[in-house]
């Protein structure tokens, strides 16, 4: 894709199948609260792994497995949802990142969950 004279993706780099959820809160039949993930959209992703300086601004753990991700754009897309790889939840560290305001690929910071 090329935007403002560059090439941004290329089409043939989005090869990780992810899954966009937002988080729920539900209550079950005892009224207790339980959280929970609806599945919003699926993309075809570039997923680039944190490595270097990059794992040490994350605070050095690499059980957190940092990441980038660049995907087609997704509408109301926000820092609350979450990114799901392969069956591992991931969180959006901040707000996606709407790439160069065209409304065509967000670009967000991930960090593994902790279970729990």
């Amino acid at each position: 894709m090329i935007i403002n004279g560059r090439m941004f993706v290329n089409p043939g780099e989005l090869t990780t199948a992810i899954t966009l959820e937002r988080r729920v809160i539900t209550q079950d039949a005892g009224g207790a609260q339980q959280k929970g993930y609806t599945a919003v959209g699926t993309r075809m992703a570039k997923w680039v792994n944190a490595h270097g300086n990059d794992v040490q601004a994350a605070g050095g753990n690499f059980a957190e497995a940092p990441a980038d991700v660049t995907f087609r754009y997704l509408p109301g897309l926000d820092g609350t949802w979450v990114v799901n790889k392969g069956g591992v939840r991931y969180e959006i560290i901040g707000e996606p990142d709407d790439v160069h305001d065209k409304h065509l690929f967000h670009v967000v910071k991930v960090l593994r969950m902790k279970a729990g």
